[in-house]
């Protein structure tokens, strides 16, 4: 299957997360993200040169929601900073993370405030809430 939509435009998406969870849960950050049966192409890792794209890396929920927390914010303090970061660096490759209901907060404060509602059903049922 090949990919069609790129990962400058899902970062649009994590606005969209849900409450915080009162469990811990097991989550796969290594999976693809999906958007209408597409993959989502990792514009980072994959630009387009010269109109066309030179490979077609999967985005995946780890390292969108890796740079969705390492956005700094204007109001941000160090504590939360710091605290952004080491969930970032954290999560961007795990395969089984339990996720905790104030680590899914932590990515709600961070993806709010830059991201549009577009995604809200995929990183929503990515995160089980």
């Amino acid at each position: 299957m090949k990919p069609t939509v790129s990962i400058g435009g899902v970062i649009i998406l994590l606005g969209l997360l849900t409450s915080a969870q009162a469990e811990d849960r097991k989550v796969d950050f290594t999976q693809a993200i999906i958007i209408d049966g597409k993959p989502v192409i990792n514009d980072i890792a994959c630009p387009i040169k010269d109109g066309k794209r030179p490979c077609e890396d999967v985005a995946t929920f780890g390292e969108f929601i890796y740079f969705v927390l390492e956005m700094p914010t204007r109001d941000q303090s160090w504590t939360d900073a710091i605290k952004r970061d080491d969930l970032a660096r954290r999560i961007r490759t795990a395969k089984d993370w339990s996720i905790t209901g104030d680590q899914i907060a932590m990515i709600q404060r961070a993806a709010g405030p830059v991201l549009a509602p577009s995604v809200l059903g995929v990183i929503s049922k990515f995160l089980g809430s």
